[in-house]
């Protein structure tokens, strides 16, 4: 998946959104793609860093160092930051991905 906000994504972890079309699937395989995929979803909602933060509960700094791709930030934390994007995750072995 690409879009003008420069979003790709390759193989790896599955994160689905709800959009008015259906659920689209986009592929993680790191921190990197996790956090782009976090940043141009708060953007396409309009939501600044720091709104995020307020309604997910987290501080900025947590949401800037998640979209930066950061790989220590806290799994749970990150889940609150989904939820609150609408975001879920679906995670599948190596061999579900063969053709």
């Amino acid at each position: 998946y690409s879009s003008r906000s420069g979003c790709f994504f390759t193989s790896g972890l599955y994160c689905t959104r709800n959009t008015p079309i259906g659920m689209k699937m986009r592929t993680v395989s790191n921190s990197t793609e996790f956090g782009t995929l976090v940043r141009c979803t708060r953007k396409a909602q309009g939501l600044t860093q720091e709104q995020l933060a307020a309604v997910a509960g987290v501080g900025p700094r947590f949401v800037r160092e998640l979209e930066a791709g950061k790989g220590s930030c806290q799994m749970g934390r990150a889940l609150l930051v989904l939820g609150v994007l609408g975001l879920r995750i679906n995670i599948s072995g190596r061999d579900e991905d063969a053709p």
